[in-house]
């Protein structure tokens, strides 16, 4: 049962294209700085029990990341 259920999940799953776009973003494209800004996300979308991560949510994980200096983000617009 388990098996099938991770089987039908996404690829991408927690995430959607869009917060994975953003995160790359974020972080220049920069892989480890994109590995530790997806660790930080789901963290904070584990505290709320989040089930999606989208754009928005790590816009407002942003805030609170250590590898991105304030400012330092490019806009989602």
């Amino acid at each position: 049962l388990i098996k099938r259920v991770v089987e039908d999940l996404p690829a991408l799953y927690p995430f959607n294209e869009g917060a994975v776009d953003r995160m790359n973003q974020a972080v220049h494209g920069n892989p480890r700085q994109l590995l530790k800004l997806a660790d930080h996300v789901i963290e904070s979308a584990a505290k709320i029990r989040a089930v999606q991560v989208d754009e928005d949510f790590v816009e407002s994980a942003l805030s609170s990341f250590q590898g991105v200096q304030p400012g330092s983000a490019v806009p989602l617009h």
